[in-house]
């Protein structure tokens, strides 16, 4: 590959514990990054005019009706480009999208632009962990890890305190408790 030394650095950086995000899915939590991130990580490392994307297939694998809602799903083929000196290197990444909509053209477009985000987070993943490629494993050890602890105050006018967070990673679970406390000031 003809990547720079910093591309190369930042193809194998860990990625950020804040861009990780969660939901939950017949009954498991998965982990995933959003599709603005991996683009914007595209355009960082790559440069907004060494790579692209193109939707290879899509096919609407689903669409009903009920009442009020119309509901479509989508797969997509997807095949991102990237030009690193004289090469171009390619890789191609598969997804599903779903929409519901009160009309028909607005569900089939949310899940049509669902599986092609979907389609070229997997396709850019195969770069490495700035894109999501540290999730698909169990430990995840491609992500870095978050402060134990961060506090940062908001300044109301005359410089007072107005605000203050604290963000505690507790050490049992992986997870981020968000502790809000108002000052008031008599003036």
């Amino acid at each position: 590959m003809e990547f720079s030394e910093q591309q190369v650095r930042q193809l194998k950086a860990k990625l950020k514990p804040r861009y990780v995000k969660t939901r939950q899915a017949q009954g498991a939590l998965l982990h995933y990054v959003e599709g603005w991130h991996v683009i914007a990580e595209a355009n960082r490392i790559f440069g907004f005019d060494a790579w692209d994307r193109r939707t290879i297939s899509s096919r609407c694998v689903h669409s009903e009706r009920s009442a009020r809602t119309h509901f479509a799903a989508y797969v997509a083929k997807v095949r991102v480009s990237i030009r690193a000196g004289d090469i171009t290197i390619v890789r191609e990444g598969s997804g599903m999208g779903e929409g519901a909509a009160p009309t028909p053209g607005k569900a089939h477009e949310l899940a049509l632009k669902g599986a092609e985000t979907d389609g070229t987070k997997r396709a850019l993943a195969t770069f490495g962990n700035p894109f999501g490629l540290a999730l698909y494993d169990r430990e995840q050890a491609g992500v870095g890890k978050p402060p134990d602890a961060l506090t940062f105050s908001l300044t109301a006018e005359r410089g007072a305190p107005a605000m203050s967070v604290s963000l505690v990673r507790t050490p049992a679970a992986a997870t981020v408790n968000l502790c809000l406390s108002r000052v008031l000031y008599a003036r």
